[in-house]
């Protein structure tokens, strides 16, 4: 597997500019079999290993925060809380939660753990806490202001254009993800989901 920056994607050829090469940033180890070293950079980096050709799968499967868009609101985040305020009483924040690749469920399970809320406690009301945080965020749908990731809209369109099946998967909640996915104007364009 090599590393080629953007610019340089299409060709062969080393960077033209050494100096950027040499100065790109940290090395990164990479969790793909068989992948060396990554370098990073303020510029866009392309991984391409050979013979591969993104473009021929039939099918593909998008993640939504951080991926197809960037929410530029708090409904979700309120919504967690509200919920739990209601079901458990709890004036606690989501804050020192890890949330970047956590699905709403290990959220909830990892801010009841920081509260001291036994499992049995939470375990029995989790559908009642997740059916309060996805009728939230329904209710405040207006409000959602998803961004979409650059260049998504252009290859969603494309890879329609082709006849591709596309799909979420997801660590929202499936009424959550759906409600995010409407008010950037994509719900229309997946047909098969996954969702936490």
């Amino acid at each position: 597997m090599s590393l080629r920056q953007a610019a340089n994607a299409a060709s062969d050829k080393p960077p033209e500019n050494e100096a950027l090469a040499k100065d790109s940033g940290p090395q990164l180890k990479t969790g793909w079999v068989g992948a060396e070293t990554t370098q990073t950079c303020s510029q866009c980096a392309v991984h391409v290993q050979p013979g591969f050709d993104w473009r021929a799968a039939d099918a593909y499967l998008f993640d939504i925060d951080g991926t197809l868009l960037n929410s530029r609101d708090a409904v979700h985040y309120f919504a967690f809380h509200r919920a739990i305020e209601k079901v458990f009483g709890l004036d606690f924040r989501i804050d020192g939660v890890p949330v970047h690749g956590n699905t709403d469920v290990g959220i909830l399970r990892a801010y009841l753990e920081l509260a001291n809320v036994p499992e049995k406690q939470w375990r029995p009301r989790l559908h009642e806490v997740l059916d309060l945080m996805a009728s939230d965020v329904e209710r405040s749908a207006s409000d959602l202001r998803p961004e979409l990731c650059p260049a998504v809209g252009r290859l969603i369109e494309d890879l329609l254009s082709q006849q591709k099946l596309l799909g979420v998967a997801s660590g929202n909640l499936e009424r959550v993800g759906w409600a995010k996915l409407r008010a950037c104007g994509l719900r229309d364009r997946f047909l098969t989901r996954k969702f936490s």
